[in-house]
């Protein structure tokens, strides 16, 4: 998986600096 593929904490940490890992980069 990549980085920002996990719990929704991190999902929302990682989009905090980087706004294409998380919830926006599901793809």
């Amino acid at each position: 998986v990549f980085p920002g593929h996990g719990p929704t904490t991190t999902l929302r940490a990682e989009r905090a600096h980087n706004p294409f890992v998380g919830d926006n980069a599901r793809f």
